[in-house]
């Protein structure tokens, strides 16, 4: 079952304040008797922490000294247990059976009809998150101030017309930078320095169509992938957090650089999209100056996502027409890849998401059967998790914290909306 938050609050009668190790009266979930007993442990648990730590730093030295009365102990118990405080708590305070369950259950937030895809999200931390979407009137920005329960759409004034807000980054200190595009010479990067609530264009160079992709690699150093009809996309690099940006050549023929990820101490991994086996790795030890070439496959035409599960490994996320839609594992940081077998009838591995305990990614077939895998041994072995069969893919997903994901998908034909998952 599900809580919701309020019932999470116990009721004073139901919480023995005495108790150091903050058991309930009755063995039950206080203000909900007929949850499961992991659902009651896992309760149990949070509580006799927050009491612990309440007793002995936040409210008084001792609780139980007769100059301080339950009721005092009981509030500040209370008032730290919000929602906000929920999400900064150490993941580690949830049992491991509860973990398990990260990305399991699922429930929807209709952007309405005007929304035909959900492409991206961004977290700002502290219930802020951005989500960019594709629309009948053009691109769109979203806002949520409440960890992506509802969203208000941002009034952003694009300098040319676009359909499309494939990506952001965030730089830290309010500042964000979103790729848009969809339209011949629309692709721009536009930037925002107060956490998403006003934006501006930056010019990236005339011509291209697509910005895809944005990677931070700190200390104002930011990559962009962009893409253009006449087969010349390529990889941007700023120096300046996204004012300015200078073009690093990938070679001719490139249509798309679809995703960029970054490994660290100047190591990044850029995929690209094309027509006919076009889909491949390109890899930079200098901070996105200079790449090279790595082939993972012939018939790969698009390399759609790129995850960095840290040391040596990293996961591709694949597409084809030809319903061979796959993830790739490195184990030497994107020198040599491996195929993981997805199964025939996907067509596209769009995006991959690192949680506590394991790895999402989101699928689509152009048959309606857009569905998330779960995977707990680093992309081994995925188990599907159903997602309705009018989904046609799951396009983006972020981990907020606190065991909760957001996922952005899109119906047959073209209803896009955002999908949560919690684990109380």
């Amino acid at each position: 079952m599900t809580h919701k938050l309020k019932d999470l609050y116990p009721t004073q009668s139901d919480v023995d304040v005495d108790n150091p190790d903050g058991t309930f009266k009755n063995d039950v979930v206080a203000g909900d008797k007929t949850g499961t007993p992991l659902e009651r442990t896992w309760q149990r648990n949070v509580w006799g922490f927050l009491s612990h730590i309440l007793k002995k730093a936040f409210i008084v030295p001792d609780a139980t000294e007769e100059n301080e009365s339950k009721s005092q102990y009981f509030e500040g118990l209370q008032r730290l247990f919000t929602t906000e405080n929920l999400h900064s708590l150490p993941f580690e305070m949830i049992p491991e059976g509860l973990r398990a369950d990260i990305g399991l259950r699922w429930k929807v937030t209709d952007f309405g009809s005007d929304v035909s895809y959900v492409l991206c999200f961004c977290n700002l931390g502290n219930g802020v998150i951005l989500c960019g979407t594709s629309e009948t009137s053009g691109a769109g920005i979203y806002r949520s101030v409440d960890y992506g329960e509802t969203w208000k759409k941002i009034n952003v004034s694009f300098t040319y017309p676009v359909t499309s807000t494939y990506c952001f980054e965030c730089l830290g200190d309010g500042i964000i930078l979103a790729g848009v595009g969809g339209l011949s010479q629309s692709g721009a990067i536009y930037k925002s320095t107060d956490n998403g609530l006003t934006w501006n264009h930056v010019l990236v160079l005339a011509g291209l169509d697509t910005i895809e992709s944005l990677s931070n690699l700190g200390n104002g150093i930011v990559l962009a992938g962009a893409g253009a009809q006449d087969g010349d996309g390529d990889v941007y690099k700023s120096i300046n957090y996204g004012d300015t940006w200078v073009k690093k050549e990938l070679g001719a023929g490139l249509n798309v650089v679809s995703a960029i990820e970054n490994l660290g101490n100047g190591t990044v991994l850029a995929g690209t999209r094309g027509f006919s086996g076009e889909g491949d790795i390109y890899k930079s030890i200098n901070y996105g100056d200079t790449f090279s070439q790595i082939e993972i496959g012939a018939t790969i035409n698009s390399v759609n996502a790129i995850k960095y599960l840290g040391g040596q490994i990293v996961l591709l996320g694949t597409g084809s027409d030809v319903n061979d839609g796959d993830i790739y594992k490195s184990y030497n940081k994107g020198d040599t890849w491996a195929k993981v077998e997805m199964g025939a009838q996907l067509e596209y591995i769009w995006c991959i998401e690192k949680i506590p305990g394991g790895v999402l990614c989101g699928a689509g077939a152009s048959s309606g059967d857009g569905d998330i895998y779960k995977s707990i041994d680093e992309g081994d072995t995925w188990t599907l998790i159903e997602m309705g069969i009018d989904l046609e893919s799951i396009y983006a997903l972020i981990y907020i914290g606190n065991g909760e994901v957001l996922a952005g998908a899109a119906e047959d034909p073209g209803d896009g909306d955002v999908y949560k998952s919690t684990v109380y």
